[in-house]
């Protein structure tokens, strides 16, 4: 259809390519992984510092090489 606005309109095209859906799923998914991932950290931050007298706090917070 041709109103004379312009010569060329990209929303008039027979054959274009449909917009693509967002995957809230996938999207919702990726964030409480991120979320309990965050978490875990910060627990485990709790665990390890919060008992100094033990060895194995430190072992988990050093590299080994």
């Amino acid at each position: 259809m041709d109103y004379g606005t312009s010569p060329y309109d990209p929303y008039d095209e027979p054959y274009a390519r449909p917009a693509r859906r967002i995957n809230y799923f996938a999207w919702t998914v990726t964030i409480l992984l991120l979320i309990g991932l965050a978490l875990a950290a910060w627990l485990s931050s709790f665990y390890i510092f919060g008992q100094p007298e033990r060895p194995d706090s430190y072992s988990k917070s050093t590299p080994t090489l």
